[in-house]
């Protein structure tokens, strides 16, 4: 039988729904050949045991990166199967890699239930100001509420040495905020950041300490943490898709791009047929956020307390 290889640099999102299914279903099917993707991401391919992280630069040429051989190769939709409705794709050779079998583990906060917050800043649609990200109060607000109900945090936000940056990221270095990261001033402290904000919480764990204290890469121990969650608060995009395939509670903060169609959270559409309809939509568009000046978390809370 002749072998499939999979050759792909492309944005994660493609990474992770359409081409690592693939190659699981490629698998069980006895026809996976070799597997050469972008630096970090052999532990996406467990399942794979010719594996060559080979890039260091994704690309959004879709027509070029590897995409184009896929048989889902348009993140949105599939326009074979879709009749030009966003969230509609071919399943007939996608396969749901079971992550959260293979990475389950008694090292990251086995005797807990704890929620996952995943947060990002960047990646809003270019030129301009960034909207799709949790500012510090609402940080606080989240982690208030969990802890408060009993349950541990795992707070992650990647900064841009921790992943294989695609064109976006490196057009959003360009952005002058971007660089600062998330910060905020309170009283009586000063100014500190997101992740210096986990450090008083004795329930909230920095996911960077995690990555100092165990002997793992960046994504090794992102699919572990993952495993052991109860359930996630992130934000759309690539690593909602992921969190999704573990078809537990998600909930999605969104306010751009497609996301924010309310076609994009039908049963049919992707978000809910790769989570088993565990995907929570908050939607708060970015046009809103320009016209009244501020993100309006207030869904987003209410979404947390019903977790």
């Amino acid at each position: 039988m002749n072998k499939i290889n999979i050759d792909l640099f492309s944005e994660f999102c493609y990474e992770v729904f359409s081409a690592a299914p693939y190659a699981y279903w490629l698998k069980e099917q006895g026809k996976l050949g070799k597997i050469t993707t972008c630096k970090g991401m052999k532990p996406y391919y467990y399942f794979c045991d010719d594996v060559e992280e080979k890039y260091e630069k994704r690309s959004l040429d879709n027509l070029n990166n590897g995409v184009q051989n896929l048989p889902n190769n348009w993140i949105h939709h599939n326009p074979d199967v879709s009749e030009g409705k966003n969230g509609i794709h071919d399943y007939s050779q996608w396969i749901r890699p079971p992550y959260e079998e293979y990475y389950k583990n008694d090292e990251i906060l086995p005797d807990d239930e704890y929620v996952v917050v995943y947060n990002q800043f960047g990646k809003d649609e270019m030129g301009k100001p960034l909207t799709r990200y949790f500012d510090l109060e609402c940080l606080y607000n989240i982690f208030n509420t969990l802890t408060e109900s009993g349950y541990k945090v795992i707070y992650i936000r990647p900064g841009d040495t921790d992943f294989t940056l695609d064109q976006n990221d490196f057009n959003q270095q360009n952005i002058p905020a971007f660089g600062k990261g998330i910060y905020s001033e309170v009283d009586g402290i000063g100014y500190i950041n997101d992740h210096e904000l986990t450090d008083y919480y004795d329930d909230v764990h920095s996911f960077n300490n995690l990555l100092k204290q165990h002997d793992y890469t960046f994504n090794e121990l992102q699919l572990r943490v993952l495993a052991n969650a109860k359930s996630y608060v992130t934000i759309s995009g690539g690593s909602a898709i992921l969190q999704l395939l573990y078809q537990r509670p998600t909930v999605i903060y969104a306010t751009c791009n497609r996301e924010v169609l309310p076609e994009y959270w039908e049963e049919k559409a992707y978000y809910q047929v790769i989570s088993n309809n565990n995907a929570i939509p908050v939607i708060d568009k970015n046009v809103d956020i320009y016209k009244r000046g501020y993100q309006d978390y207030s869904e987003l809370y209410e979404k947390v307390k019903q977790l």
